[in-house]
């Protein structure tokens, strides 16, 4: 992918807003075009992290197993979705499967070079954390949201309160 391109992608996502054409130009050195036929797993829940990845075509289902073992769809993702970030900066394992849906043109940054680009104190990579932050804010925010509507409605149920059953997320 050409920087001029990449830059322009950037920018179209919450992902880059921020980054000038030279730091675009740092990522998009590290970064990486990858295909997936359809049926594909991109990565298996409790995989290590490998790096984060962006839909350039195609659509990627996002698989989550519930104790039993059944994988529930959570999500489907379309063109400049962006998924898997929380591999760029955390050594934890995949919280969920990331599977082509379709056949798939991602784009990807890997781990092992993101992890470089912090070390030599690259801003771009840190503004790219920063905006990170702000994602996973939302995606918290909008969790908590969802929680709570599922506590009140299992209470509206007449069922145990649920409150009593669930972890503190503080610590």
């Amino acid at each position: 992918m050409v920087a001029w391109d990449f830059h322009d992608l950037l920018q179209s996502l919450d992902l880059g807003r921020s980054l000038s054409m030279g730091q675009a130009r740092e990522l998009a050195i590290v970064a990486e075009e990858v295909n997936f036929d359809a049926g594909v797993e991109v990565f298996h829940e409790g995989d290590p992290p490998s790096g984060l990845f962006i839909v350039l075509s195609g659509e990627v289902e996002i698989l989550k197993n519930d104790s039993d073992g059944n994988a529930w769809r959570i999500a489907t993702l379309e063109r400049n979705a962006v998924f898997g970030e929380m591999g760029l900066i955390a050594d934890y394992p995949r919280s969920a499967t990331a599977r082509a849906r379709t056949f798939c043109r991602l784009l990807t940054i890997p781990r092992e070079r993101f992890a470089r680009l912090l070390k030599n104190e690259s801003l771009a990579a840190f503004k790219v954390v920063h905006a990170f932050a702000l994602i996973l804010t939302e995606r918290l925010r909008r969790m908590d949201s969802r929680v709570a509507e599922l506590m009140c409605a299992e209470k509206k149920r007449g069922e145990e309160e649920a409150s009593r059953d669930m972890p503190d997320w503080t610590s």
